[in-house]
């Protein structure tokens, strides 16, 4: 009988033979390049505080004051170069009075070192318009970087000013602008333009002039704005 032609089986597979690995060569380690040593720097020694001298401008752009001492010195002079310039012949010529306003200025530490110095004027005399004295004082104000600045009015009277968000002080009725950055001339213009309005609504209210001006530039050494006293609560803190 014929045998069935069929399919040859697949031979067994040959193991393959593995090449043996070359041993890696060692590489030579590259000697480090030596960074050539930094040279010091020449800084300029940092004075501990800016002060204007008597009688210049106070720029925007002037070395941040750090010091109490230095801006309590700063400060200082700042209101004292705006009483000069309000107490002057021509200030006084153009109020159309016979003797210059009564001014005051105060400067004072806090016990947490914050510094607050106001420029205070009292007893404005009989037909001078507080709104007029407002627009002639406020040329007389300059930039204090890092600081703030707020206009206030005092009223006397037991009573107070009804309708209004004051606080007392030596039986007096205060009420002040909110805290504003003195480091731009537009903010500074802005809180006597706030002082004007909050005049004019309390005398059409009350009928009461304010007996005292003040104005107060604030520095602490954290940088925040301060909360005008008695502000209302469901109003955000603007920064």
């Amino acid at each position: 009988m014929a045998k069935k032609k069929g399919k040859r089986p697949n031979p067994p597979k040959k193991p393959l033979k593995r090449r043996d690995k070359k041993p890696e060569k060692k590489r030579k380690k590259s000697p480090a390049k030596k960074k050539p040593a930094k040279k010091p720097s020449k800084k300029k020694p940092v004075k501990p505080g800016f002060v204007i001298p008597e009688g210049a401008v106070h720029g925007g752009g002037a070395r941040p004051i750090r010091t109490p001492d230095a801006m309590k010195e700063n400060i200082n002079l700042v209101l004292l170069a705006a009483k000069r310039k309000i107490t002057s012949e021509e200030a006084t010529a153009k109020l159309e009075i016979k003797q210059p306003l009564d001014v005051d200025v105060k400067t004072y530490k806090n016990l947490s070192d914050s510094i607050d110095g106001q420029l205070i004027i009292r007893k404005v005399p009989r037909g001078v318009s507080i709104h007029d004295v407002l627009i002639d004082i406020a040329a007389a104000f300059r930039t204090v970087p890092e600081s703030f600045i707020t206009v206030g009015l005092r009223y006397s009277g037991a009573d107070g000013v009804k309708g209004s968000e004051d606080y007392r002080n030596k039986g007096m009725s205060i009420v002040h602008t909110n805290y504003k950055r003195s480091s731009r001339e537009y903010n500074i213009e802005t809180a006597f333009g706030y002082a004007r309005e909050i005049n004019k609504r309390l005398h059409e209210a009350t009928g009461k002039k304010p007996q005292e001006i003040f104005v107060r530039y604030h520095w602490n050494k954290t940088g925040t704005r301060p909360i005008r006293k008695n502000a209302p609560k469901d109003k955000k803190r603007r920064r």
